[in-house]
């Protein structure tokens, strides 16, 4: 991993959001934290810590390496875990009986970061595709039960960074294949020729 590479990508995300959630912030941000996690784990990436902690980062975050050279499905993998966050948050809030205003999502952060990766990939403003297929993967029960794991643990102690339990985990995350990623090529081929 190029330290380049890995800097960039254990940046925490700045979860700047354009509503407020009448759920617990917390909760939210557990939720939304431990989505990008298992979305770097099922990609490959090392996860070395998350938190549900506010700080001047943000309200949480997640620290995770990304192979180098950059590569398209690193690419593709990277718009993903930024898109699971909010899968998390919708995942959580339908399961949890979401009242009537309240999947008002709005990661402006996620989104920007993606844009980069989205016109280097030639899917400019396709993130909405990347979000529906990080909640279909996400709401997979055995993918969707260490989402709750994770969250638990952040609940519990607030920042994860045993790399043994992290690991431990990250083994059991089953991970995002080629059938995964040829409906992803199905769905942004449609998008694109606005049959969606």
């Amino acid at each position: 991993i190029s330290s380049q590479v890995a800097d960039d990508a254990m940046t925490p995300h700045d979860l700047g959001r354009s509503c407020v959630l009448p759920r617990e912030q917390v909760d939210s941000t557990t939720y939304h934290e431990a989505g990008h996690a298992v979305m770097a784990m099922a990609h490959g990436f090392v996860v070395t810590e998350m938190t549900n902690i506010a700080s001047d980062a943000g309200m949480g975050y997640v620290k995770w390496q990304t192979p180098s050279p950059v590569t398209t499905a690193s690419r593709i993998g990277t718009v993903l875990v930024l898109a699971a966050g909010m899968a998390a948050d919708f995942i959580h809030w339908k399961r949890s009986g979401g009242a009537v205003n309240e999947d008002c999502m709005g990661h402006r952060s996620d989104r920007e970061q993606a844009e980069v990766h989205l016109a280097a990939l030639g899917d400019d403003g396709q993130f909405d595709i990347y979000l529906a297929m990080a909640i279909r993967f996400l709401n997979v029960p055995s993918v969707w039960e260490l989402v709750e794991l994770f969250a638990g643990l952040m609940t519990a102690v607030g920042t994860v960074n045993g790399r043994e339990l992290i690991q431990g985990v990250a083994n059991r995350v089953p991970k995002f294949g080629s059938d995964e990623l040829g409906f992803l090529r199905l769905a942004l081929d449609q998008s694109k020729r606005g049959l969606l």
